[in-house]
């Protein structure tokens, strides 16, 4: 994502960030070009007190790759805006997200999406 573009962001009432995913996802946005970004994550109880394990996420990820397996976890995602306009995520039940995820990378198969 170049400096001037507008990103979006997507955050889960019920999860919350580090204090430096963003920063860290704008330095890969700017050096790598990237216009869909996702990290790990790792979980907490509802006290804070994280749990041992962490979900680790590949480098790269691409459309075949995602089909067999969602590995992006929505409140992850620091994604190009304009990629919003040309397609929205569905009001859905379940999966939305993945639904999206699905529909950018077969549309954009040159969009490089860097894993954290």
């Amino acid at each position: 994502m170049r400096q001037k573009e507008n990103g979006s962001l997507f955050l889960d009432s019920d999860d919350c960030w580090q204090l430096d995913k963003l920063d860290k996802q704008l330095c890969v946005a700017q050096t790598e070009g990237a216009a869909f970004i996702f990290t790990g994550v790792s979980y907490m109880n509802e006290d804070g007190v994280p749990f041992d394990y962490k979900h680790s996420v590949p480098s790269k990820v691409g459309y075949h790759q995602l089909l067999r397996n969602n590995v992006i976890a929505c409140s992850s995602v620091l994604l190009k805006h304009a990629f919003l306009i040309e397609d929205k995520m569905a009001r859905d039940d379940m999966s939305e997200d993945y639904a999206l995820w699905l529909t950018i990378l077969k549309k954009k198969s040159d969009c490089s999406v860097f894993g954290q």
